[in-house]
C-alpha cells in the first residue's frame, strides 16, 4: 500500500483514530478537535472549537484539572490523569487524558478517551483499597494478625496513634510479652478458643502495656483466619477502652463512697417516691424505728409515724419534689410521756433533669434542745449577776456571754462570738505566766480561779479574779467551759494604793533616819559649839585674841549650821515634791550642755574630754531643773575624783523609745571605788569614799537619786578601782 505524504497520513490517522486528539490553548480554548469527540462527547468539532475546555468539566474535577495545566506549563512533560466531561446529552462521562505542553507553539496538545471496563473496575478497586487503607490507617480500631503462637505477623490502624507502636516493633514479637500478668490467663484461654472455632471471639476488659509504659485497658475480637490462604492468621481487632474504663471505675468508687456514706452515717436515711413510700432506709434509721427492713421498705412513711405528723411530712415531701430542699423540726412521741426532737432534711434526687426521689435526712437533735434549754435556764440566771458570765466550747471559743461582760468590757455578744477571749482582751501588761497556767488548767480539765489583768474595748485596763469551772457529758467529755469573771480593778487600785503608801513610809522612815543622823551628827555639834561659845563670850575681853578666835569659831558654827539647814530644807523640797513637779518635755542634749557649760573652766582646766552621743531632738517627760542638776553633780563628782594617771573622759549617751523608756548611760574613767565596800552605802546622805581628794559633803549623789526617783525613775551604778564608774539611769 502507498501513503501519500506525511501530512495526509497524519490527517487520517486523526480522523480515523477513536481517541480524541485536540489542541488546547493557554486559556484553556479548543483551537482543534478530531471528529472522535463526536463519538465521545456527542459535539461535532464546530462545536468545540473556540469554547472553554473549563466549562465542560464536573465541579468536583475543576480545581485539579486546572492545577494540571499549571504544573505542566512550568514542567514541561507528560502527564496522565482522569476527570469527568459533560457529554451533550447532559451526562457525566469519565475521561483518560493524555497531555503534554509545548511551550514554543504555547500550547496543550491532549488525547482524551473514555477508560475500558477493565480500567473503570481497576480504579473503583484502586479507590476502594484508599478507602479502606484510609479506614484501617484514621480509625479507632487496632488491626493485627497473629501466628498460632500468638507472634504478630502485622500491625496496623490506631495502634501507632493509641498505643505508640510502630509496626516494626511488634512484628515478630509475641502479643502476651505485653500482656498484664492478671490478664494473660484470660487472653490465651481467649486465643485457644478462637484456634479451634470459625466463630468471633470477644475479649474485654484487659490490659496491655503501650510503648510508654502505661497500662492500657483494651476489648478485642478474635477471628480464626488460618482457613484463608490468602490471610493465613488469626485476625484481631481492639479499642481502646481506658477513658470508659476510668469513667466506670469513678462511677463504682463515687457509688461506693455513697453506699458507706449511706449505710454508716449516724443520721437517719430514707429515700421516699412522691407518694411517700419507702424505697431504701439505712441502718442507724431501722434503729432509730426499732424495726427491720422488710417492714418498712416499699411501705408509706405514713403508715410508720403519728396521724399527727405526717401531714406534715407529706406536704414538706411534695414541696420538694418542686425541686428545693426543705428543712423543719418536728416532736415526735417515742414512748408514753417521751419525745424525740429531730431536725428533717429533704432534698430532690434528680437524674436527667427528672425528680426520681427525695432523701430524707433525719438527725435526733433531743440533747441539743436539752442543752439549749438548760443553757437558757442558766443565761437566766447569769443575766441577774453583777459579774460577767462566759460561756465557751471544748475548744475555747466563746459560745455566750451576759450583759454584765458587756457592761464590764464592752464588748458584745455578736462581736466576741466563736473568739478565744484571750485573742481580744490581753494586753501589754497581761502576765504570760498567769496565761499559760490557765491553758495548764484548762489542758487538765480542772476548776481553778486566777487573777489577771485583761482590757476593755476602750483600751483601759481591767484587773479580773475569773473562776472556770469544765462541764462534763455522760461519756466523760468536757463540752464546755463556764468563767465568772468578777472586776477587782478597785481593790487592786487600792492595793496598789497602799502599797504606795507603804512605800513611801519607808522612805520617809530612811529620810528620818537621815535627819536623825544630820540633827545628831551634822546639826548637833556647831549648835554645841555656838550654846559653848555663847556663854564663854560675855566672859572674855572683847580686846584679847581668845575673844576674836571664839568669835570666829562662833561665827564658822553658824554657818556650818546654815549648810545643814540648806541641806535639809533641798532635800524635804525634792522629797515632798515628787508628783508634783512641773512635767514637760525636757531636750537632753540641751541639759547636759548647760551642764557641760557651767563647769566648761574646770572641764578646760583640767583636759577633760566629754563625748556626747544623744539625738539632737530626743526629749523626755520630767522637770528641766532636776535633770539639770543631775548632770551638774555627775560631772562635778568625775571632775573631783578624776584620776591623776589620765586625763578625765566623760561618755554620755542617750537611747532608748516609747515602748523602752529612755536610758542614759554615763561613763568616766576616774578613781572609781570599790562596789563591794560601798555599793550599799552610795547614795546615803553625807557619805563619801575619797576622803582627803577633794571638797564634799556627801549631799550630790544622795539628791541625783532623789531627784531620779522623783520623775518615777531610778539609777543603777557599776565602778571598779582606778578603771573609773558608770550611771544607769532609766526614766519612763
Amino acid at each position: 500500500m502507498e501513503f501519500g505524504d506525511s501530512r495526509s497520513i497524519l490527517d487520517k490517522v486523526m480522523r480515523h483514530s477513536p481517541d480524541m486528539i485536540c489542541a488546547i490553548d493557554r486559556q484553556g480554548s479548543f483551537v482543534y478537535v478530531s471528529d472522535a469527540c463526536r463519538n465521545i462527547l456527542g459535539y461535532n468539532m464546530q462545536e468545540l472549537q473556540g469554547a472553554s475546555c473549563y466549562s465542560f468539566i464536573h465541579p468536583d474535577d475543576y480545581n485539579a484539572t486546572v492545577q494540571v495545566g499549571k504544573s505542566l506549563v512550568y514542567t514541561n512533560s507528560t502527564t496522565y490523569f482522569r476527570n469527568r466531561y459533560r457529554h451533550k446529552n447532559g451526562e457525566w462521562v469519565p475521561v483518560a487524558w493524555s497531555v503534554n505542553w509545548s511551550a514554543e507553539e504555547q500550547t496543550f496538545f491532549c488525547i482524551a478517551r473514555i477508560p475500558s471496563e477493565s480500567e473503570v473496575l481497576s480504579r473503583q478497586v484502586q479507590e476502594k483499597e484508599e478507602v479502606h487503607n484510609a479506614l484501617v490507617e484514621h480509625g479507632v480500631d487496632m488491626l493485627a494478625l497473629f501466628n498460632t503462637e500468638g507472634d504478630f505477623v502485622y500491625s496496623g490502624g490506631s495502634t501507632l496513634r493509641k498505643l505508640g507502636y510502630e509496626p516494626e516493633q511488634l512484628i515478630g514479637r509475641n502479643a502476651f510479652e505485653f500482656i498484664h500478668p492478671h490478664d494473660t490467663p484470660k487472653l490465651k484461654e481467649a486465643m485457644r478458643t478462637a484456634l479451634s472455632t470459625e466463630e468471633q471471639v470477644k475479649v474485654s476488659d484487659f490490659r496491655f502495656k503501650s510503648a510508654t509504659g502505661e497500662w492500657k485497658w483494651l476489648e478485642t475480637t478474635l477471628r480464626n483466619q488460618l482457613y484463608n490462604a490468602s490471610i493465613n492468621a488469626v485476625v484481631s481487632s481492639s479499642r481502646d477502652i481506658t477513658d470508659r474504663k476510668n469513667r466506670l471505675q469513678r462511677i463504682r468508687q463515687s457509688e461506693q463512697r455513697f453506699r458507706s456514706l449511706f449505710e454508716y452515717n449516724p443520721d437517719i436515711i430514707l429515700i421516699e417516691d412522691r407518694d411517700s413510700t419507702i424505697l431504701d432506709i439505712n441502718p442507724a434509721g431501722l434503729l432509730f424505728f426499732g424495726a427491720d427492713r422488710e417492714s418498712i421498705v416499699n411501705n408509706k412513711l405514713s403508715a410508720i409515724l403519728p396521724k399527727e405528723i405526717a401531714p406534715v411530712c407529706m406536704h414538706y415531701l411534695q414541696e420538694a419534689f418542686t425541686n428545693k430542699s426543705v428543712a423543719f423540726h418536728l416532736t415526735l412521741p417515742v414512748k408514753e410521756g417521751d419525745h424525740k426532737d429531730i431536725f428533717v432534711t429533704k432534698v430532690p434526687i434528680i437524674v436527667d433533669d427528672e425528680i426520681i426521689g427525695v432523701f430524707a435526712i433525719v438527725r435526733d437533735v433531743t440533747d441539743v434542745t436539752q442543752s439549749q434549754q438548760e443553757l437558757k435556764k442558766l443565761s437566766l440566771v447569769a443575766s441577774g449577776t453583777d459579774n460577767g458570765v462566759v460561756i465557751t466550747g471544748a475548744n475555747g471559743q466563746i459560745e455566750w456571754v451576759n450583759e454584765s461582760f458587756t457592761r464590764t468590757t464592752g464588748y458584745t455578744l455578736p462581736e466576741v462570738v466563736g473568739k478565744k477571749p484571750g485573742s481580744f482582751m490581753q494586753g501589754p501588761e497581761t502576765d504570760p505566766a498567769a496565761v499559760q497556767r490557765i491553758s495548764e488548767k484548762l489542758e487538765e480539765g480542772v476548776h481553778f480561779n486566777t487573777v489577771l489583768i485583761n482590757y476593755k474595748k476602750s483600751g483601759e485596763k481591767l484587773w479580773l479574779s475569773i473562776d472556770i469551772t469544765p462541764i462534763y457529758n455522760d461519756e466523760g467529755q468536757i463540752t464546755q467551759f463556764i468563767a465568772i469573771q468578777k472586776d477587782i480593778t478597785f481593790r487592786k487600785e487600792v492595793e496598789a494604793s497602799q502599797q504606795q503608801m507603804a512605800q513611801d513610809l519607808y522612805r520617809h522612815n530612811r529620810d528620818l533616819q537621815q535627819f536623825t543622823y544630820i540633827v545628831s551628827h551634822n546639826l548637833r555639834a556647831p549648835v554645841a559649839n555656838v550654846l559653848g561659845l555663847a556663854t564663854l563670850l560675855p566672859k572674855l575681853d572683847r580686846n584679847s585674841t581668845v575673844y576674836d578666835k571664839a568669835l570666829a569659831s562662833l561665827t564658822a558654827s553658824v554657818w556650818q549650821m546654815d549648810t545643814v539647814l540648806k541641806d535639809v530644807n533641798t532635800i524635804l523640797t525634792t522629797r515632798d515634791s515628787k508628783g508634783n513637779y512641773v512635767q514637760e518635755q525636757v531636750n537632753i542634749l540641751y541639759v547636759v550642755q548647760q551642764a557641760t557649760s557651767a563647769l566648761q573652766d574646770l572641764l578646760h582646766i583640767s583636759g577633760a574630754d566629754v563625748k556626747l552621743t544623744i539625738p539632737e531632738d530626743y526629749t523626755v517627760e520630767g522637770n528641766n531643773a532636776y535633770l539639770n542638776s543631775i548632770f551638774y553633780n555627775l560631772l562635778s563628782n568625775a571632775l573631783k575624783y578624776r584620776s591623776p594617771d589620765r586625763n578625765l573622759e566623760v561618755t554620755i549617751k542617750c537611747f532608748g523609745s516609747p515602748q523602752r523608756g529612755t536610758i542614759i548611760s554615763f561613763t568616766d574613767n576616774g578613781l572609781g571605788f570599790n562596789m563591794e565596800k560601798h555599793g550599799s552605802n552610795l547614795f546615803k546622805l553625807y557619805k563619801r569614799f575619797h576622803t582627803g581628794i577633794a571638797d564634799g559633803r556627801g549631799l550630790g549623789l544622795f539628791m541625783v537619786k532623789t531627784q531620779i526617783e522623783a520623775m518615777g525613775g531610778r539609777i543603777e551604778v557599776s565602778s571598779q578601782v582606778n578603771v573609773g564608774t558608770r550611771f544607769m539611769i532609766y526614766l519612763t
